[in-house]
């Protein structure tokens, strides 16, 4: 869990590596039933396509499709889900799995930042943020020499505040939620990367 910008999607992955299981955000699966032939894959393309918000009720029941269907017998890491209260009860009542929680913490000065100041290399889709990284040679990407970059469209000032809140108002309670679960461990999300992934690499050896 954490902000949007937090690093959670990043460092996600490289947990997943540590302990050898599949990193899966919410995106992942709805990829994966949207492109399935079933009701529940139709009505949730219908809402991908339309861009509204996906029901919590048809989330839970796609996640615990996805989550039973055998391809994660062995854990796996949960990116994007739980988003919120009702979710995660519904979560404990209905998928019988050990949970551990990260919650990556951090400001939110320093994660509008990383999320307005990123941009991206068109040939080969590196990512760099005007903020914190600067290239080794200016306007040339460091991995494939090209000069053209592109930035995301919703990574404006309105948009990243909106979504701050949102995720205070949906999400944040689940920290409370959670710790009172157990298994609950937060990082220092506003450090450099190498840091958080020290700290990741010691919450690996925990879970």
């Amino acid at each position: 869990m954490g902000l949007p910008g937090s690093g959670k999607g990043t460092q996600g992955k490289i947990l997943s590596e540590k302990l050898m299981i599949p990193h899966l955000s919410t995106g992942d699966i709805f990829r994966k039933m949207a492109s399935a032939d079933n009701e529940d894959s139709r009505l949730l393309s219908d809402y991908m396509i339309s861009g509204k918000l996906v029901p919590s009720d048809l989330v839970n029941k796609i996640v615990r499709k996805v989550l039973l269907s055998g391809d994660y017998n062995d854990g796996c890491i949960l990116d994007g889900y739980p988003r919120n209260l009702k979710q995660a009860e519904y979560f404990i009542e209905n998928i019988d799995t050990q949970i551990s929680s990260v919650f990556f913490e951090v400001g939110d000065e320093i994660v509008v930042k990383r999320i307005m100041g990123r941009y991206s290399c068109q040939s080969c889709g590196a990512i760099y943020n005007k903020y914190f990284d600067s290239l080794k040679i200016d306007g040339v990407c460091d991995n494939c020499r090209s000069t053209e970059f592109t930035s995301r469209s919703d990574d404006d000032e309105k948009t990243v505040l909106a979504r701050i809140k949102e995720y205070k108002t949906e999400t944040l309670p689940l920290v409370e939620y959670y710790k009172r679960k157990g298994r609950f461990f937060t990082v220092n999300a506003g450090g450099t990367k190498e840091e958080v992934i020290k700290e990741i690499s010691l919450i690996a050896k925990k879970i």
